[in-house]
């Protein structure tokens, strides 16, 4: 019998999130590359892309990828930062071994950790990205202490995630399934 549970009360739960969290990426991981264009509605490149064009010009960053998943972000900065450092975090080490298989970039690499404890030194990281991470984080409050803990003074933190349309209309489109036995094709915060 599976173990019923809450979602609203566990995802309130940081350590019950982190679990769920853990659970879901495991299990979606051969998957991923798939879902995020089909939930972006085929942006999710561009935006990346867009992105990493908007960080500052560094010679030589250090560069901190959160929830990095199959890497995508990471090979983007590794080619902006041909001369950086760029680390991969996730906390799903399904993900990170999808993320290895595709690594070509010598200056990147991966480890298993939880945005909200990096084990980076303090003040070590010129930029801090996460592609769709900060809604994942088991504690908001405890992750962004994190990334403040680890930026260097006048370091950047760049973040791209969803947002709830503003629109009614636009929101009751997100939950309009593709095909009766579909579910919506984009989340809602």
């Amino acid at each position: 019998m599976k173990a019923k549970f809450n979602v609203r009360a566990d995802l309130r739960e940081p350590d019950q999130k982190r679990r769920l969290t853990h659970g879901l990426f495991t299990g979606i991981a051969p998957e991923y590359d798939r879902i995020t264009p089909l939930l972006s509605l085929g942006r999710d490149r561009s935006w990346k892309r867009a992105l990493i064009r908007a960080l500052p010009d560094f010679a030589q960053p250090c560069c901190l990828d959160l929830a990095c998943g199959t890497g995508d972000l990471a090979f983007l900065l590794a080619r902006r930062y041909p001369a950086g450092h760029i680390l991969g975090l996730d906390l799903t080490e399904k993900m990170l071994e999808l993320a290895r298989q595709r690594n070509d970039c010598p200056n990147v690499s991966f480890a298993c950790a939880d945005m909200a404890h990096t084990s980076q030194a303090a003040a070590s990281m010129d930029i801090v990205t996460g592609g769709y991470a900060l809604r994942n984080a088991s504690d908001i409050a405890t992750a962004l202490d994190e990334i403040a803990r680890i930026l260097k003074p006048g370091g950047v933190a760049a973040f791209l995630d969803f947002s709830k349309p503003a629109s009614r209309l636009v929101q009751g489109l997100f939950h309009v399934p593709a095909s009766p036995r579909s579910t919506p094709i984009l989340p809602t915060a």
